[in-house]
C-alpha cells in the first residue's frame, strides 16, 4: 500500500482527505481548492498531499520564487503570482539572492545588503480574490476548500471576497498570531460567522469554518490526524521529510545564509532600526484606520466592550445561587453542541440499519450481501455465498493495494468469515444424540495471552474460568487453545496441559467437552469441528452491543460478516454462562430468533468470586472528594458526555479535581476532550495503569463515581464502586438498572442539562451509596466457579490421551508446498522465488500457490515442471494439504499479504525476504497495532513501552526499536532468515532462533566471462557517454530508507573533485520523491543526473552491465538484505554500500563497506578510492566468479531443501510425542 503523506503542519490535509472521502466527484472529475499565501508546492503545504489524490485549483503567492517552483511542480493549477487583498495595486517586495529570504520588510533587506548579499526589489501586483477567481476558475465553479495563510493580512483578504458569490465549502485560516501565538480571529471571524459559516474547528493554528449549507463535513473536520488514518490509509506526517531535508548539504547552505542574514539584520544600529519599525508600524495603523472595515468595526467594538462589561458587572452582583444558575446555563450552552460532535450519532438516538459498506470506498468487488445477514444462512444464501467466493481469488497487484482496512486485510478477512459461515452451516458431524467417544476438555485460553490478561473485563472471566477447571480436572484431561502469534501463557497458567492450535477432524472424538470464555471476541476457526460435534459445549456470554448498535459496529463487511460467524458458533452451544441478567435476555431472544428450543440449552447468570462487591463501609468526608470517572477508550463509554456533565455540574467550583480511568496513555485525548467540555487545563486527569489496591484507594477517596456509559453487558465499574462505599451516577441504560435500580442518580447519558442535575445532586450523598449498595445486594446470580466445576466434573474420568495425527509416509521426493508471489510481479520476493521455485523444481516435487498476476508456468525453462494452484485454495480448506511441508514466502509488503496470513492458519516453514515488518503491519493495522505487535515478549525485562513514538521510529529506522517479526516467526514451522546481521536481533525480539541462509545471487549474468566488450556494449545500448563515470543506484527508490538523496550529495561532490560523473537511479518511486530528488539533484548542480522508473529484466541486466561504480545504502541493517547489491557482486560492479549489506550478502573483496551513520563526503571518498584502486580485470572476474559459485541459486535451493527435510522429520517427532508442545 503506497504511503501517504501529510505535508502541512498540523495535518490539515488529512482533515480534508478525510472530509471528502465519500463526496462524489464534481462533473470536472476532481475537487478544487484555492490557496492563499501557497509558499512552497511541497513543504509545510496544505494543499501538496491534495493535489497528489487528484485535487487542482488556484495557487495565490506574492514572492516570485516560491511562485515559480508553484508553476514548475503544479502543473495542473493556475498560480498567481500577485498579493489577495481588498483593491488592485501594487506593493514592494524583496527578495535575497542565495537564501530563499523573501520580505516586505526594508530594515531586513538592507541588512542583507550591507552582509554582502545581493538584494533585489519586485514591485507585486494586488487584486481582490473574488477578481482571482473569476479570471481564473470563474465564479460559478465550486470551490470546495480554500486555505488563507497571509501573517495578518486575513481581513484585507476577506474584504475582497464576497461570501454570497463565492462559496467556498470549507475555510481554512491561520488564527494566531506568529510571533506571540495570540489569536487574531476576533478581527475578522465575524465576516464568516455572518455569511452562514459554522466555526467547526480550531487546531491550535488554524480555525477551520464550514458553509452551513455542507454543514455534514464539519463532524469530520473537526478530528485532527489520528493513528486510525495512518493504519487505514497510511498517512504520515512529513516531519521524516523535513528532517531529511534539513540533512541534505544544499539545504544546510541555504539555510545558513538566511540565518546569516536575519542575524545581521538584528545588528542594525538600534535606533535606525525602531525609528524605520516605527514608521511601518504607523503607517500599517493609518492604512488600516483608513479601511472600511476599521470604520464599521471600531464603534460597534466600543458597543461590545462596554456591554460585555455591564454584563460581566451586574452577573457579578447577582446572589450566589441565581450566578451559580447563570454560569451552568452559559456552560451548558457551550457543550451541548460540542456533544454531538464528539459523540456517535447512534447513541444519541436510534437510527435506520446502515447500508454495509466496504471502509474503503474503491474496494472490489461487490459487496456479498447475501451473507451479510446475522441470522442464519438460508440455503440461497450459502449458494450465493459460494458464488460469490468463486469469483475469486481477489489477489490482483492492484486489488492486493486497496484490500487494507488499518485493521487488518478487508477483503481476506470478509472471505475468511464467509468461510467459516458455509462450515458452521454444514451442519453436525455426527448424528443427533449419539453419544460422544472422549473425556477430555478442551479450553480456549487465547483470551489470556496478553500482557494484561486478567486485568479487567474478560479477562477477570476468563481466568476465574481456567483456574475452577484445572482445579477440577484430572491430571492430563485438560488441553488449551492457543494462538502462535500471540504472547505465550504464563507457565503457571500452562500447567501440565497440553497445548493445540487447531482441533483436526481426527481429534474430535477425544473430547468430552469445549469451554470457550470469549465466543464472541475469538475466531471460532480452530475449534469448528467441536462446534459441528456432539460434544458439551459451554460458552460465557458477555453482551450483544453490536446488535444494539449496528450503525457503529456492523456497518462494514467484514466486522459485520465476523460478528455474524460468531453468532452462527454461539447458536451451537449447549451450556451458557451469562454475565447478567440483560445478557442472558439477549442470548434466550438470540437462540429462540434461530429456531432453537429452549429445552436444549441451559442458561444462567454467573458472577467469578473476584468481582463480588465487599462490604463497604459508608464513609463520611470533611472535604470533598476527587470526582472519578470510569469510562474506557470506546465510543460507547462516553467520556466526553461525562466529561460535559461535570463541567456543567461543577462550573462553579474553582478546585474542582477529576480523575479518568479506563484512558491510560490517552491523557492528550482525555485534555483535548476536558477542553471542549469548557474545564480549565489540567482539570481532567488521566490516570495510567494502576493496581486494584490503588484504585480501590482512589474510589475509596472520591466524593462521586461516574460511569457513562451508553451500554454494557456488565458494569465492573458499578461494582467496584459500590465496594468503594463511594456514591454513584450513572448513565439510565438497564445494565445499570439491574444492578443498583432506578433513581435521580440514574440519567439519559445524552442529556447533559439531567446527567449534571444528577452530579450535582448525588456527589458525596451517603445516603445514596446505602441505596444503591441495597439494590445490588439482591442480585440473583450464582458462583461462576461453582458452574464451571458442576459441569466439568459431569464428565467422569479421564481415561483417554490426545490422539497424535498419522504419521506421513515421505517418498523418495518430497512434496512441497510453494506459497509466495512469483513472476512477473514487480517485487523482490517475486523474483527470488521464481529462480528458488524453479531450482526447488529439480530436487522435489513442487507445487506453486500464488496470485493472479503471476505467470508461472510461463516462467519455466524446459524440463521443470510444477503443480499451480491459487493460494486461495489453502484458504478455502483451512490451511489443510496434502504436502510433506509447506513454504510461505513472506516479505515487507501488500503484494504478501495472502502468504503472511496463511501462516496464521497453516504450519508452514517461512522463508522471511525481510529483516523488519513494520511497515507491513502499519499499514494493516494502523499504529496502535503496530505498537501491539511490537509490545509482544517473553521476556520480562524487556521494557514495556515504545520509546521514541512509532511515526518517529518509522521515519528513521534506526531508531526502531523492534523488528515487527513476532507473529511471523512464532507462527513459523521453522523461520528461514538471510540477515546473519540481525540473527541475534531476531531471537532476542521473538524468541525463536532463526535459520540463517546465504543469500542467493538469482540475478546471474548470461555470460561465461564478463569481458570490457560487453560492457562498453551495454553502454551504447543505454545511451551512454563513453567518457564519464557512471555510477548507478539500483531497486526502488526510496528517501526514507535507502538515503537516495545522499546518493546524490555524493555525486555532487564527485563532481565538484572534477570527476565527470553521471547519476543513474535505476528504479521507480513515489511522484513526489522523484520530484524532490530531481529538484536537489539541480539544487546541487548535479549536470547528468537521472531516475529511470521501473524497469524490465533486459534494462536492467544492461545497468549492471554498463555500471562503473554502483552504491547501495541503507539507513539500518534492519531493512534486509539487498538483493541488487548481490546483482552488483554478480556482475562484478565494484560498489561502495551500508556495511550491514555487505556482511548479509557476504561481499566479494571490490564491494567497499561503509557505516549506516554515513555523510555524502565519506561515501565519495570510498568512490573516489574505488576509481583510484582498480582491482585488475582479470582479479575482479576471478572473485565475481567465486561469489556466483558460492551463491547461487542451486546451492541455496540444496541447503532450503536440507532444513525442509528436518522441519519435517521435527515436526513428526513432535505429533508423535504428545510431550512436545
Amino acid at each position: 500500500m503506497s504511503r501517504l503523506i501529510s505535508y502541512a503542519q498540523n495535518g490539515e490535509d488529512v482533515r480534508l482527505w478525510r472530509a471528502f472521502t465519500g463526496v462524489e466527484l464534481p462533473a470536472s472529475g476532481h475537487f478544487t481548492y484555492v490557496d492563499v499565501g501557497a509558499n512552497h508546492p511541497v513543504e509545510l503545504s496544505i494543499t501538496a498531499s491534495l493535489y497528489s489524490l487528484g485535487w487542482r485549483g488556484v495557487l495565490v503567492e506574492a514572492d516570485p520564487d516560491f511562485a515559480a517552483e508553484l508553476r514548475r511542480h503544479r502543473l495542473g493549477d493556475h498560480v498567481v503570482e500577485m498579493a489577495a487583498g481588498d483593491r488592485a495595486g501594487e506593493i514592494t517586495f524583496y527578495r535575497v539572492a542565495g537564501t530563499g529570504l523573501g520580505t516586505l520588510s526594508e530594515v531586513e533587506a538592507r541588512a542583507a545588503g550591507a552582509a554582502g548579499f545581493e538584494v533585489s526589489e519586485f514591485t507585486v501586483a494586488t487584486a481582490t480574490l473574488n477578481h482571482i477567481v473569476e479570471s481564473t476558475l470563474g465564479l460559478d465553479s465550486p470551490i470546495h476548500f480554500m486555505s488563507i495563510d497571509v501573517e495578518g493580512a486575513e481581513p484585507l483578504v476577506l474584504e475582497g471576497l464576497n461570501l454570497d458569490v463565492v462559496r467556498p465549502w470549507v475555510v481554512c485560516i491561520e488564527a494566531i498570531d506568529a510571533d506571540t501565538k495570540i489569536p487574531n480571529h476576533t478581527a475578522w471571524e465575524s465576516r464568516l460567522l455572518e455569511h452562514n459559516y459554522i466555526d467547526a474547528a480550531f487546531d491550535g493554528i488554524n480555525r477551520w469554518y464550514v458553509a452551513g449549507e455542507h454543514a455534514d463535513l464539519a463532524e469530520s473536520i473537526a478530528v485532527p490526524l489520528n493513528p486510525i488514518d495512518a493504519g487505514k490509509y497510511g498517512w504520515i506526517s512529513s516531519t521524516s521529510e523535513s528532517r531529511e531535508q534539513l540533512s541534505n548539504k544544499s539545504y544546510n547552505r541555504v539555510a545558513w545564509q538566511r540565518a546569516l542574514v536575519l542575524n545581521q539584520a538584528s545588528d542594525v544600529e538600534e535606533s535606525h532600526k525602531r525609528d524605520a519599525e516605527l514608521a511601518r508600524v504607523n503607517a500599517h495603523l493609518a492604512a488600516i484606520q483608513q479601511s472600511r472595515g476599521h470604520r464599521i468595526a471600531e464603534p460597534i467594538d466600543k458597543v461590545l466592550r462596554r456591554t460585555k462589561a455591564t454584563a460581566l458587572g451586574v452577573t457579578t452582583k447577582l446572589p450566589s445561587p441565581l450566578r451559580n444558575w447563570t454560569v451552568r446555563k452559559r456552560h451548558l450552552r457551550i457543550v451541548n453542541p460540542a456533544l454531538a460532535v464528539y459523540t456517535d450519532p447512534a447513541f444519541l438516538g436510534p437510527l435506520p440499519e446502515p447500508v454495509t459498506a466496504w471502509v474503503n470506498p474503491t474496494l472490489k468487488p461487490e459487496v456479498p450481501f447475501s451473507g451479510c445477514g446475522l441470522g442464519a444462512l438460508t440455503g440461497e444464501q450459502v449458494a450465493a455465498v459460494q458464488e460469490w467466493i468463486a469469483l475469486g481469488p481477489f489477489d490482483s497487484d492492484a486489488l492486493l493495494d486497496t484490500r487494507t482496512d488499518g485493521v487488518n486485510d478487508e477483503l481476506g478477512r470478509t472471505t475468511a468469515a464467509l468461510r467459516t459461515r458455509l462450515r458452521l452451516a454444514a451442519g453436525h458431524q455426527a448424528t443427533e444424540g449419539s453419544p460422544h467417544v472422549g473425556n477430555r476438555i478442551l479450553f480456549d485460553a487465547r483470551s489470556l495471552q496478553t500482557p494484561s490478561f486478567g486485568a479487567r473485563g474478560i479477562g477477570r472471566f476468563a481466568l476465574a474460568a481456567l483456574e475452577s477447571v484445572q482445579q477440577s480436572a484430572q491430571p492430563g484431561q485438560l488441553v488449551l487453545l492457543v494462538d502462535r502469534g500471540l504472547s505465550d501463557l504464563p507457565d503457571e497458567l500452562i500447567g501440565d496441559c497440553e497445548l493445540v492450535s487447531v482441533v483436526r477432524p481426527e481429534q474430535v472424538e477425544i473430547f468430552g467437552q469445549l469451554i470457550e470464555p470469549s465466543p464472541m471476541t475469538a475466531s471460532p476457526d480452530p475449534i469448528i469441528e467441536l462446534l459441528r460435534s456432539n460434544v458439551k459445549k459451554t460458552a460465557i456470554v458477555f453482551d450483544f452491543i453490536p446488535l444494539h448498535y449496528p450503525s457503529v459496529y456492523l456497518r462494514h463487511v467484514a466486522p459485520r460478516i465476523e460478528y455474524a460467524a460468531s453468532l452462527d458458533a454461539l447458536s451451537h452451544y449447549n451450556e451458557f454462562l451469562c454475565i447478567s441478567a440483560l445478557t442472558k435476555f439477549g442470548l434466550t431472544e438470540f437462540m429462540s430468533g434461530r429456531g432453537i428450543d429452549s429445552g436444549s440449552f441451559t442458561a444462567q447468570v454467573a458472577w467469578p468470586v473476584a468481582i463480588e462487591p465487599t462490604g463497604a463501609t459508608v464513609i463520611t468526608r470533611e472535604n470533598a472528594g476527587p470526582i472519578v470517572v470510569m469510562t474506557g477508550d470506546e465510543a460507547r463509554k462516553n467520556t466526553f458526555g461525562a466529561l460535559a456533565a461535570i463541567g456543567v455540574a461543577t462550573s462553579a467550583d474553582p478546585t474542582r479535581e477529576v480523575y479518568v480511568l479506563g484512558m491510560a496513555h490517552r491523557g492528550d485525548h482525555v485534555h483535548h476532550l476536558s477542553i471542549a467540555a469548557a474545564m480549565r487545563p489540567g482539570e481532567a486527569t488521566a490516570l495510567g495503569r494502576i493496581s486494584d489496591s490503588e484504585m480501590a484507594a482512589l474510589l475509596a477517596s472520591a466524593s462521586l463515581i461516574v460511569v457513562p456509559s451508553f451500554d454494557e453487558g456488565l458494569s465492573l465499574p458499578i461494582l467496584e464502586a459500590v465496594s468503594a462505599g463511594t456514591p454513584i451516577v450513572a448513565s439510565d441504560i438497564a445494565a445499570h438498572r439491574e444492578l443498583i435500580g432506578s433513581g435521580s442518580y440514574l440519567a439519559n447519558p445524552a442529556d447533559l442539562d439531567s446527567f449534571a442535575a444528577a452530579i450535582s445532586k448525588h456527589a458525596s450523598n451517603s445516603h445514596t451509596h446505602v441505596k444503591q449498595k441495597k439494590h445490588l445486594a439482591g442480585h440473583k446470580h450464582v458462583s461462576l466457579e461453582a458452574a464451571i466445576r458442576g459441569s466439568v466434573q459431569a464428565q467422569g474420568p479421564y481415561a483417554r490421551s490426545i490422539l497424535a495425527p498419522k504419521p506421513r509416509e515421505l517418498g523418495s521426493r518430497l512434496n512441497i508446498g510453494f506459497a509466495t508471489p512469483w513472476a512477473p510481479q514487480k517485487s523482490g520476493v517475486a523474483d527470488f522465488s521464481t529462480i528458488i521455485g524453479i531450482e526447488l523444481a529439480k530436487l522435489a516435487d513442487l507445487t506453486v500457490y500464488t496470485t493472479s498476476d503471476a505467470d508461472v508456468l510461463a516462467s519455466l525453462p524446459p524440463g521443470v515442471n510444477v503443480n499451480v494452484a491459487s493460494v486461495e485454495k489453502l484458504f478455502a480448506h483451512n490451511g489443510e494439504h496434502e504436502h510433506d511441508v509447506l513454504v510461505s514466502v513472506v516479505g515487507n509488503s501488500h503484494f504478501h499479504l495472502p502468504f503472511i496470513e496463511l501462516t496464521k492458519i497453516a504450519k508452514c516453514v517461512v522463508v522471511a525476504h525481510d529483516t523488519r515488518m513494520n511497515e507491513f503491519y502499519m499499514a494493516l493495522r494502523g499504529i496502535g497495532g503496530l505498537q501491539e505487535l511490537m509490545l509482544r515478549t517473553d521476556n520480562p525485562i524487556t521494557p514495556v513501552g515504545i520509546d521514541p513514538p512509532i511515526d518517529q521510529q518509522i521515519s528513521d529506522m534506526r531508531l526502531l526499536q523492534n523488528a515487527g517479526l513476532w507473529e511471523v516467526a512464532r507462527n513459523a514451522q521453522t523461520f528461514v532468515n538471510h540477515s546473519p546481521a540481525s540473527r541475534a536481533r531476531i531471537a532476542l525480539e521473538t524468541g525463536v532462533e532463526p535459520v540463517v541462509l546465504t543469500f542467493p545471487n538469482y540475478r546471474t549474468p548470461e555470460f561465461a566471462q564478463i569481458t570490457p566488450q560487453l560492457r562498453e556494449d551495454a553502454k551504447a545500448r543505454l545511451g551512454f557517454d563513453p567518457d564519464r563515470i557512471h555510477l548507478t543506484s539500483l531497486g526502488f527508490i526510496d528517501i526514507r530508507t535507502k538515503m537516495s538523496d545522499l546518493v546524490i550529495e555524493s555525486a555532487a561532490w564527485l563532481q565538484q573533485w572534477g570527476y565527470p560523473v553521471s547519476l543513474h537511479l535505476a528504479g521507480s518511486g513515489s511522484e513526489v520523491e522523484v520530484a524532490k530528488l530531481n529538484e536537489q539533484a539541480a539544487r546541487a548542480g548535479l549536470v547528468d543526473c537521472e531516475i529511470t522508473g521501473f524497469l524490465s529484466d533486459e534494462e536492467f541486466r544492461d545497468y549492471l552491465l554498463a555500471t562503473d561504480i554502483g552504491i547501495q545504502l541503507r539507513i539500518s541493517s534492519l531493512l534486509g538484505v539487498s538483493g541488487p547489491l548481490a546483482d552488483l557482486a554478480g556482475f562484478g560492479v565494484p560498489s561502495v554500500a551500508s556495511s550491514g549489506l555487505v556482511q548479509d550478502i557476504d561481499a566479494p573483496a571490490f564491494v567497499s563497506a561503509v557505516p549506516e551513520y554515513v555523510s555524502p563526503v565519506m561515501v565519495a571518498q570510498s568512490v573516489e578510492q574505488l576509481l583510484k584502486n582498480r582491482l585488475p580485470d582479470s582479479r575482479r572476474e576471478k572473485l565475481r566468479l567465486e561469489y556466483l559459485e558460492s551463491h547461487s541459486p542451486e546451492k541455496y535451493a540444496r541447503e532450503l531443501l536440507a532444513v525442509l527435510h528436518d522441519s519435517v522429520h521435527m515436526n513428526m517427532n513432535t505429533n508423535t510425542n504428545p510431550e512436545v508442545r
